[in-house]
């Protein structure tokens, strides 16, 4: 599995997954937007995600854009952004280094052993922001469907080693001094634990000899 970029892999799904809700709205907003939406209010979500594009180039200039970018969003770029940056990550519940069970045998051209890889590795525990910015409206839609998208993909994440996530939401307030015009804020943060892990090579010495050849670590 390597060392996950959650940013930057949580960046590529949002675009993908927004572009394929793109392609059947209506389907995905009246799947979603259930209780406490009405019809009229779902047409505009539809007439909204129709009028969007979603992007993560901070070149693309001059449509309604949706800005994806792998870290917090951006004051001297055009809203609405979402931005996705890292909380924390500390190491927990497995010691750093420890053995996975994973092994790959490396040989030469020969097919003789010379090596062994072995796993090893560690769980952090994570702690990944996506902080939404722009009209209060759009967040509130953009932010529900950052929720629907994660918990539509649990497996995918949990294959690249993001495992047992749990979503929390809560409204931001962003600081008018420091924004060009007024703007709403919501972060949808994700915590789970996060699978670090890379090959230790192992050295084998091979010794030839009459009836065969012996190993020694």
């Amino acid at each position: 599995m390597g060392f996950p970029s959650l940013n930057f892999y949580l960046k590529k799904m949002f675009v993908r997954e927004l572009e394929l809700i793109q392609s059947k709205p209506a389907t995905i907003v009246s799947q979603v937007f259930t209780d406490g939406w009405d019809d009229k209010e779902r047409e505009r979500i539809v007439s909204y995600l129709n009028e969007l594009n979603v992007t993560d180039d901070r070149t693309d200039v001059g449509k309604k854009y949706l800005y994806i970018l792998p870290h917090y969003p951006l004051l001297d770029m055009a809203f609405p952004q979402i931005g996705i940056s890292t909380g924390n990550e500390i190491t927990a519940e497995r010691g750093l280094g420890d053995e996975t069970g994973e092994e790959v045998e490396i040989r030469d051209g020969s097919n003789n052993l010379i090596a062994r890889d072995i796993e090893r590795g560690y769980f952090c525990r994570g702690q990944y922001i996506i902080t939404l910015l722009g009209n209060y409206e759009e967040i509130i839609w953009l932010a529900t469907l950052c929720k629907y998208i994660v918990s539509l993909r649990q497996d995918e994440l949990d294959g690249i080693g993001f495992k047992n996530v749990d979503i929390s939401v809560a409204d931001l307030k962003p600081n008018p001094e420091l924004t060009p015009h007024v703007l709403f804020g919501r972060e949808v943060t994700l915590s789970g634990l996060l699978v670090n892990t890379w090959y230790k090579r192992n050295s084998v010495s091979t010794t030839y000899g009459t009836g065969g050849n012996t190993e020694a670590p």
